[in-house]
């Protein structure tokens, strides 16, 4: 962990505050956390979420807490932050303490969170540094009081997770997820936390025939904005395809992005010519991963999850495939004819903290089948949403 300034602090609260996000957790006993409304409640530290996903596990850290007030489930829209130094001075927007009288009591203000309206004089918590402060309006709602504040990031391999919200094109959909999700920790963590290729592949989030493929129920559209850089990247990955069909038609919807092109666009990456797109993208996102480490649950959770990846690659090759998790293949001849089928395995699991989301760890695991017959002709599934067995 490492510490951060008070200023950082408010900054990243306000941000978590202005996406409805702001969570509070206590560490280790969360039934603490919601004090009554007469009396302060004092727990080891607080957690903040900032952001939790198959990639990041960034969090917040605030020591020696104690909080007065209730904290409500939900923060009432409009709710207003006030952070406050070790002197009980409000922080100003330049990270700096306003020129303001304390109050009579000797609070500077700070101690406004309690409920009832009653000001809790700093003189109560000598051992406290800071506080941070909310209320709806001029009523205020809950005040945390506390020691110091650290940060947590930590990143983590993200090419075998799979998350199947909506059925069809799971395959491409994936990467949209995967994609999107990079962009994502480009926003709120910037460039430092990416390597050299995610820089480069994340930029396909702004090519909007890919991301026509949302893997949730509605368009990524409200997240996610058409670019230049995502145009050219597509163009770049069309050319070390050789595929000039691609590219061309590329160019041309840069020039004039028509929604006709759009379409062409999009169906053109899921069929059998677009296929080799898919497998440089997917190559991609493996080579972006390698220089970080796989998510730890612990040893009897690691341990369970590697025997079940060793269950699942003995099943597959008493069907008669080959390879190494998480990729198999199987080549079969039928009366003069072949057929090949690919299998990619991929994971959902939790992923976030312990403390934070490991109450119900379920680890699963899904497989994305590619069948190509002796016309070179490609069905893609996902065994899952098959109604029978397509190993057979």
């Amino acid at each position: 962990m490492e510490q951060i300034s008070i200023q950082e602090l408010k900054q990243k609260l306000s941000d978590l505050l202005a996406h409805d996000a702001l969570e509070f957790i206590d560490d280790p006993a969360p039934d603490a956390v919601t004090g009554k409304e007469e009396q302060p409640v004092s727990v080891p530290a607080i957690l903040i979420p900032y952001m939790m996903s198959d990639e990041v596990e960034y969090y917040f850290t605030l020591t020696g807490a104690t909080i007065t007030g209730t904290i409500p489930h939900s923060l009432p829209s409009g709710t207003i932050l006030e952070v406050f130094d070790e002197n009980g001075e409000p922080i100003r927007e330049d990270g700096n303490a306003k020129e303001t009288a304390p109050a009579e009591n000797g609070s500077g203000g700070a101690a406004a969170g309690e409920k009832s309206g009653k000001e809790v004089p700093v003189k109560e918590f000598a051992r406290m540094d800071c506080a941070i402060s909310f209320r709806d309006g001029f009523e205020p709602l809950f005040t945390v009081w506390f020691q110091s504040a650290y940060k947590s990031v930590k990143l983590y391999r993200y090419d075998r997770e799979g998350h199947y919200w909506t059925e069809g094109q799971e395959h491409m959909k994936r990467l949209v997820y995967m994609l999107g999700s990079t962009a994502d920790k480009l926003k709120y963590l910037g460039p430092a936390f990416l390597n050299e290729e995610e820089m480069e592949m994340q930029e396909l989030i702004g090519f909007k025939p890919f991301r026509n493929y949302s893997p949730i129920e509605e368009s990524m559209d409200e997240y996610y904005h058409s670019t230049r850089e995502g145009i050219r990247r597509m163009r770049a990955l069309a050319a070390e395809a050789g595929d000039d069909w691609l590219y061309v038609f590329t160019w041309l919807y840069q020039l004039l992005p028509l929604k006709i092109l759009e379409l062409y666009l999009s169906d053109y990456l899921i069929s059998e010519r677009g296929e080799r797109i898919y497998e440089i993208m997917l190559s991609h996102i493996h080579e972006m991963n390698e220089s970080y480490p796989d998510r730890s649950y612990g040893e009897e959770k690691d341990r369970e999850i590697q025997r079940k990846r060793e269950d699942l690659s003995r099943f597959l090759y008493s069907r008669g495939f080959s390879g190494t998790y998480p990729a198999f293949s199987r080549t079969r001849t039928k009366d003069g004819k072949g057929e090949c089928m690919e299998i990619l395995v991929t994971e959902e699991k939790s992923y976030a903290k312990k403390v934070l989301d490991w109450k119900d760890f379920d680890f699963d695991m899904d497989l994305l089948i590619k069948k190509t017959d002796h016309e070179g002709h490609i069905t893609r599934l996902r065994l899952r949403d098959h109604p029978q067995d397509p190993l057979q």
